[in-house]
């Protein structure tokens, strides 16, 4: 499929259309205008949106939802995915949506899914648009499942899941979000694609398996996973060759693995702006052992709490503006800007009398 379509005004156009149509309540205690979510996926119609209000929705028809309209909008009462939750519990997928065409989902938590494929949510030939939702603990195989399928992912948070994503000829953009926590993380198969932009991703296992496919990470931080033999792994067996490009990414501390890793000729890499650093399997190794030097480098990135997932940059850290290595006007590279100022440890060497001197 290999495309990453504008939807900036997506959202918008639905909350526009919905405004014409019907809100259909739905609450957790089955009180609503209707007594379960699958009823108001049944009985919603395009420009109709779906409201949940919070609480935790459980039981039959509050899990594996079937949506069949186009133009709906799908949200939380209150904007908030810690106050609004599908608990699958283990028994089903959260969302199934079939050859449907801009839905929009927003402040939702999905957690507890089970499925073969799409633990959390199953796309097939529809363009779905994600914002401001969580994907928990969706367990056996994905939690998002496209086939032949956009979705779009607007800060958005996955924990916990088993993996993240699979496409097969499918497109996927994830922006301002947080990936943390999984045993898993992407499958890309026949033409897909994936596009990453601001994003945290940190403290995960497994790899970004790319074949015959498209991914793309810009001003992003990928901190301490545990990936091998790379946390981008590159294949061919259709004959479309692979392309990979970053652009202002920190790529730091990963457990095992290096950053890149490729069994086939056939493939496009570019990268510019990016700092790999600390990383077991080497660092500027492999297929991009070459592009080291000009406005790449390997320096540490300084972050203010790694440890307690603040990506933010100590004051002197190389990847804040003006403090490129090499003099490059980068700009801000990784996901956050300065968040403190760099102690001794960071820029300068010290000495055992210096640090008992501070707590005198």
């Amino acid at each position: 499929m290999r495309f990453f379509l504008a939807v900036a005004g997506f959202a918008v156009l639905l909350v526009s259309s919905s405004a014409l149509g019907r809100t259909w309540s739905v609450r957790p205690d089955g009180t609503g205008d209707v007594p379960t979510i699958q009823v108001a996926a049944d009985s919603a119609r395009a420009g109709d949106e779906v409201v949940l209000e919070n609480g935790v929705f459980r039981g039959s028809g509050n899990r594996d939802v079937h949506w069949h309209a186009d133009s709906v909008a799908i949200r939380s009462s209150g904007g908030d995915p810690a106050a609004c939750i599908v608990d699958c519990e283990g028994a089903a997928r959260g969302f199934d949506f079939p050859s449907v065409i801009w839905v929009a989902v927003e402040g939702i938590t999905i957690r507890n899914g089970r499925a073969d494929d799409g633990a959390g949510v199953y796309c097939d030939d529809a363009y779905v648009a994600f914002n401001n939702c969580v994907f928990a603990s969706n367990q056996a195989r994905f939690a998002v499942y496209l086939d032949l399928a956009y979705a779009t992912f607007a800060n958005c948070m996955f924990h916990d899941n088993s993996w993240i994503l699979y496409e097969d000829d499918g497109d996927a953009e994830f922006t301002d979000c947080t990936i943390f926590h999984n045993p898993g993380l992407v499958d890309l198969e026949h033409d897909g694609g994936i596009s990453l932009t601001r994003c945290a991703v940190y403290d995960n296992a497994g790899d970004f398996y790319v074949d015959d496919s498209v991914a793309r990470a810009s001003s992003c931080t990928f901190w301490r996973n545990n990936s091998c033999p790379a946390l981008f792994e590159l294949d061919e067996m259709y004959g479309y060759g692979d392309d990979l490009r970053f652009t202002n990414c920190i790529f730091a501390n990963s457990y095992h693995g290096s950053t890149v890793h490729a069994s086939t000729e056939n493939r496009t890499i570019h990268i510019s702006c990016t700092d790999i650093y600390g990383n077991q399997g080497g660092d500027w190794v492999w297929p991009i052992a070459g592009f080291n030097g000009h406005s790449n480098f390997s320096a540490c990135p300084s972050f203010c709490e790694a440890e307690f997932a603040d990506f933010h940059l100590c004051s002197t850290s190389p990847c804040l503006p003006g403090n490129h290595p090499a003099g490059y006007n980068c700009g801000l590279i990784g996901v956050l800007g300065q968040g403190c100022a760099c102690g001794p440890s960071k820029t300068e060497g010290t000495t055992w009398g210096h640090i008992k001197a501070q707590f005198k």
